[in-house]
């Protein structure tokens, strides 16, 4: 466990006042100056409220005189309630536009303000977080704490009399923080959220992003925060504590835990929330608090709080999808509405703009073989004014009107003069077509009270220059330096952007050794210090090429309005969030619009706007003026509010883009809540990422061979919306999900839809390993009048196998008929080292006519992996933690080429690596007995667990510092000189030796008669709930899980990364039963191949990991003894389901070719 280290509060005056309740009347106001208040309001003034710990917090509520029930808005932060903190608007220059006489006084800073709210029929309650103002305790800076006292606080709100039960949050920056861990509670009386831009994880989003320190914004909250304890010291844990650990894990939101609709903020100009809010969001083109309390973000936000509050039949379920916001800078910014996020269209290319040494930008890579060098002073000092010294600018000009919309990436190579670390920043400007840079402002200048874009100061808050990116080379694995003068290839994430350019604008891409961006306030600047020393080189060479990429694209645009986007595929700061919305607060049914599960995912975009809600059936986005936004129940991004902004917006470090295509599964692995690796933390993606590819066959969508059934593939997609495929009686869990974990959501048991094969299937395939038992089976739904139907998948513990073979009797008794299959006959297709063990009782308990045809397991495994690969979208993907659910279906790599060589690792019992050449050339090069077999067994023994998940489970509540011994308990620090963090495990169990020893000599020091420190002898290490035992002598169970765990995932890293050296493969694939979507183990195992290759081999990962084989046996041979290959109609699948029943009308003809049937092959994978 992190020790926290704490600081002062700002000091109160005065003792805390008393609960009390006053009316304040109609035409009130707090201040001369201040708003009337439209409506009489009941005051309950600093009521006490307990907290779970017996903690007591204070609020302030207003609420309606002369109604019934009303439901509740909670303003929860640590500035001080309703006004009463020293940080108020006055704080910042012209009042962000807006005037003393908007705002009644009564509002918390960055909260909804009573005097608008009341007078709708909503209570505020403005509540002082734990520790600040009169609260007790101390100010925790976010995390878990922080999300369980507001759980606390929405079911005491919800049981007041005044209260109609539904309760939602809302507000700026620290209270739209606060909302991602709070609703990652699950309050059940919880209805929905507005996280009006916040960011999402205090360490890589905030404090630390691109691994460089930034504290100053930090120090001066800390500084302002009022209580009458202490708080958190960030900024000392991050000077203790610079690499991720637990502790600032725990700062980051587990967003993918969130069910409720959630109306997300983003904007592009805000220094500290645009790449958190961008992992959900609707984006403005204004800045956050002019934004909050203009009248438009005011209507857009009752109408989503009266939707989902009030079960107002307001049409919001109609608000267009993508609503997106671009800067024009000079011009009139846009809004375009879209049937997607722009950079994540499908079919839009990548596009580079290559750097030149003649400060060029170019489409085409420099042609001259000559190496250049270009110089900048990296220690230059900086006001960040936007017009620093010691920058370098690279200008492309457009020829046609262009719009960039989306996340980039810059490459540069780069040395340094005197140091072996080097910091570097980059920059995204617009120019116009006579070369002078462009400002965007936040806020209209009417609203400022000024009359000329010249008067208006350099913050953040009210000017924008351009999307930025940041990186320290030591920072990433791949990258860093080995003394001053290396060269060091950097790939430098650039946040999201929006910007017009018309015909003759330029492009200016700046790098600097210093931070370029406009400060957050006034007395900030010139404060920035830079670590850099002498100058900073960049070198120009035709092997090692500078360049500028959008993974989207820069899309060229037609008139006004009426431009197709360029696409930006996932980049490495690609991020937009989607909205949920189960609809568990409602009884209001509403008809779903299309299938669009919700997924959640890392990296940046920024937008603010109107509504997210997570909503497993629906997405809509809307990007505004500042960016992109949701609307409907989407996203909205804009840099701040304009005439139509509005939008729904979901944030998932992943709010990421990911929201917006929202193709993914409800709560898969790319929750935003990802798990990291004692070794250190990942770089920002550096890898390149195989682009999508389609089919690699016309196939006219089958897979097929002569005289076999063909399976059509042909638009086959992973189900990841609420439909409930058809199961056996009895077993189902409402998502066709039987076995394994029993989250519906489970990545590897959602099903595939094969919408377009209606032939006979008449087989079930099956998997037996030495610990799961694995089957895929095809289903039919009797009521849908769909074509097609689905693959399934389902696993059984081996050890109740006999539970697998029930089911396969009810699968043939009531689901065979449906595929029009004669009753009482089934092929079972058996593979794995099981279908020799089980050969005889697997046809003894299906009886009937079964057929069992075996078949070979390493073959079962390539053709499944190969028909993953090429034919089902968002199944292969990359993990990191800056991007944990990366999709790339990869038919083919950046260049073009097949995907083969690759390595397959399959992770079952034990371990097989097999390189593979092609569909039919393979060959098993390695293996090891340590797997999963190993996990499961020694967690047996060690811990009581009965399940693999359960020990799943137990590592990601474990802290294996407990067990292993690190780096930093060696040395005491890291071991720079050869790559290693302090956090890097040295030894295994290590501690548990050192722990014992010490409990041993304290036993001899004792003397005779007094028993071991820990336990007696012949006791458990652990005890009955499995904490570690209280005077420290012990191991928890989950401690030594998830030391376990990374030993075995770290062996298998190892070796799979010397295979693939030895092999000369760059793709490595994991397959088997063992990963399951667990964070621990995927980042594990990628940080193993990253760091090791040196981010020349990535690892890949698969939603169906487990079913490579089964898969494989399915697509290789159909059954030899009935149904008419191919003949199998959608009428007769019609009259089938009228009928009702499973008569033998598609049975086989006495008078057909009943011989053998050629193996079926995926497409792609055929010879």
């Amino acid at each position: 466990m992190v020790g926290i280290l704490k600081r002062a509060c700002a000091p109160l005056k005065g003792p805390a006042t008393p609960p009390s309740n006053t009316i304040l009347p109609k035409g009130h106001r707090r201040q001369p100056n201040s708003r009337t208040l439209p409506v009489p309001i009941s005051f309950d003034h600093n009521q006490p409220f307990s907290m779970r710990d017996g903690v007591t917090i204070r609020a302030d509520i207003y609420r309606p005189t002369d109604s019934g029930p009303v439901p509740a808005i909670i303003i929860w932060g640590p500035y001080g309630k309703s006004g009463s903190g020293p940080l108020n608007l006055a704080s910042f220059p012209l009042r962000c536009g807006i005037p003393e006489s908007a705002l009644s006084g009564y509002e918390s800073f960055e909260g909804l303000d009573p005097a608008e709210w009341v007078g709708r029929g909503y209570a505020i309650v403005n509540a002082d977080a734990r520790g600040s103002g009169d609260s007790e305790g101390d100010i925790r800076w976010w995390g878990r704490g922080e999300g369980e006292d507001g759980h606390d606080l929405v079911e005491a709100i919800a049981s007041q009399p005044w209260c109609s039960g539904r309760v939602a949050f809302a507000g700026n920056s620290w209270l739209a923080i606060a909302q991602w861990f709070i609703a990652s509670q699950r309050p059940p009386h919880l209805t929905c959220i507005a996280p009006l831009e916040g960011t999402s994880d205090l360490h890589q989003e905030q404090l630390c992003r691109g691994g460089i320190p930034d504290v100053g914004f930090a120090g001066l909250i800390a500084h302002s925060l009022p209580g009458r304890q202490q708080q958190e010291d960030v900024v000392a844990m991050l000077e203790k504590h610079p690499n991720y650990n637990e502790y600032w894990q725990d700062k980051r939101a587990d967003i993918g835990l969130i069910q409720v609709p959630a109306y997300i903020g983003a904007s592009y100009s805000s220094n500290l929330h645009t790449l958190g809010s961008f992992r959900g969001l609707v984006v403005h083109d204004t800045q956050e608090w002019y934004d909050l309390y203009s009248r438009e973000r005011t209507e857009d936000l009752a109408r989503f709080f009266d939707f989902y509050m009030k079960d107002a039949k307001n049409g919001w379920e109609e608000t267009p999808t993508v609503r997106i916001s671009l800067l024009g800078f000079n011009v009139p910014n846009e809004v375009q509405s879209l049937p997607h996020l722009p950079w994540r269209a499908s079919g839009a290319k990548r596009t580079k703009l290559y750097l030149d040494a003649d400060q060029s930008l170019s489409p085409t890579a420099p042609r001259s073989a000559e190496p250049a060098v270009l110089a900048y002073q990296a220690d230059a000092p900086t006001r960040q004014t936007g017009d620093d010294p010691g920058e370098l600018a690279f200008k492309y000009t457009f020829p046609t009107r262009t719009t960039l919309a989306g996340p980039s990436t810059l490459v540069v190579h780069v040395a340094s003069e005197q140091q072996d670390d080097l910091d570097v920043w980059a920059q995204l400007r617009k120019a116009g077509a006579d070369g002078a840079l462009l400002q965007s402002l936040n806020i209209p200048l009417g609203k400022l009270g000024l009359s000329s874009p010249a008067e208006v100061p350099d913050v953040c808050t009210l000017k924008h220059l351009g999307p930025i990116g940041m990186l320290r080379a030591s920072s990433t694995a791949r990258a860093k330096p080995t003394g001053p003068g290396d060269v060091v290839r950097l790939e430098i994430p650039i946040e999201q952007g929006g910007m017009v350019f018309e015909a003759g604008e330029k492009l200016v891409l700046k790098l600097a050794g210093h931070e370029m961006r406009l400060v957050d306030l006034l007395l900030l600047q010139g404060a920035f210090k830079t670590t850099n020393r002498g100058k900073h080189f960049v070198h120009f060479q035709a092997d090692r090429p500078n360049y500028l990429e959008r993974p989207g694209g820069m899309g060229a645009v037609g008139p006004k309005g009426q431009g197709t986007l360029g696409r930006s595929g996932q980049g490495p700061c690609d991020s937009v969030g989607v909205v949920m919305d189960p609809t568990s607060h409602s009884s209001r049914s509403r008809a779903p619009a299309e299938a669009a599960p919700t997924c959640f995912t890392e990296g940046g975009t920024q937008g603010f706007g109107t509504a997210t809600h997570f909503h497993p059936t629906r997405k809509t986005l809307a990007l505004s003026s500042s960016g992109l936004g949701l609307g409907k129940d989407g996203l909205a991004v804009g840099n701040n509010v304009s005439d139509d902004t509005s939008g729904q917006n979901n944030i998932a470090h992943h709010l990421e883009s990911h929201a917006a295509e929202s193709e993914a599964p409800n709560g898969v692995a790319m929750s935003p809540s990802a798990t990291f690796s004692p070794t250190s933390t990942l770089p920002p993606r550096q890898i390149t990422r195989p682009r999508t590819a389609t089919s690699t066959a016309e196939i006219d969508s089958t897979i097929s061979r002569p005289g076999a059934v063909r399976i059509n593939v042909k638009g086959a997609f992973i189900v990841d919306g609420t439909q409930t495929p058809a199961t056996p009686s009895g077993n189902g869990n409402g998502n066709g999900l039987l076995t394994g974990r029993s989250s519906p959501d489970h990545h590897q048991t959602q099903d595939i839809r094969l919408p377009n094969h209606t032939a006979v299937v008449s087989h079930v395939a099956i998997d037996i390993g030495g610990s799961l038992a694995k089957l895929v089976y095809f289903s039919r739904e009797a009521d849908s009048t769909d074509p097609g139907g689905r693959l399934n998948f389902t696993s059984f513990e081996t050890d109740k196998i006999e539970e697998c073979f029930s089911f396969m009797r009810r699968l043939r008794d009531e689901q065979q008929p449906l595929n029009g299959s004669v009753p009482n006959k089934l092929c079972v297709m058996a593979t794995g080292g099981g279908a020799y063990k089980y050969y005889d009782r697997i046809r003894e308990a299906l009886g009937g006519e079964i057929d069992v045809l075996r078949e070979d397991e390493m073959e079962c495994l390539i053709i499944g992996l190969d028909f993953f690969i090429h034919e089902i979208p968002r199944e292969v993907f990359t993990y990191s933690e800056t991007d944990p659910m990366h999709f790339a279906t990869p038919g083919c790599d950046d260049d073009g080429r097949e995907i083969y060589p690759y390595l397959l690792v399959n992770i079952g019992s034990g371990v097989s690596f097999l390189k593979v050449e092609g569909p039919r050339k393979y060959q098993r090069v390695g293996g090891t007995s340590l797997g999963g077999g190993t996990l499961w067994g020694l967690l047996s023994l060690l811990t009581g667990a009965r399940s693999f998940d359960e020990m799943l489970d137990l590592a990601s509540k474990g802290d294996n510092s407990r067990v292993d011994m690190l780096v930093g308990d060696i040395y005491g620090t890291d071991y720079g000189k050869i790559g290693l963090k302090s956090s890097t495990i040295a030894s295994s169990f290590g501690k548990v030796f050192r722990m014992k020893r010490q409990a041993e000599s304290a036993a001899e020091d004792c003397g005779p008669g007094s028993s071991e420190v820990g336990s007696e002898q012949g006791e458990d290490v652990t005890n009955g709930d499995g904490d570690a035992d209280e005077d420290g002598g012990g191991f928890s169970a989950a401690d030594m899980s998830r030391s376990l765990l990374y030993a075995i995932s770290n062996n298998i890293g190892q070796i799979a990364y010397l295979q693939s050296q030895i092999h000369k493969l760059s793709a490595i694939y994991f397959g088997g039963s063992f990963i399951r979507g667990h964070p621990q183990t995927m980042n594990t195992l990628s940080y193993a191949i990253k760091f090791w290759s040196k981010g020349a081999s990535q690892a890949y990962f698969l939603r169906h990991e487990g079913y490579l084989g089964a898969v494989g046996a399915f697509l290789k041979r159909q059954p030899r003894n009935w149904g008419r290959r191919g003949s199998f109609e959608e009428s007769a699948t019609r009259r089938m389901r009228e009928r009702g029943t499973s008569g033998s009308v598609f049975g086989a003809r006495e008078d057909e070719d009943q011989r053998p049937v050629e193996p079926v092959m995926p497409s792609g994978a055929a010879e």
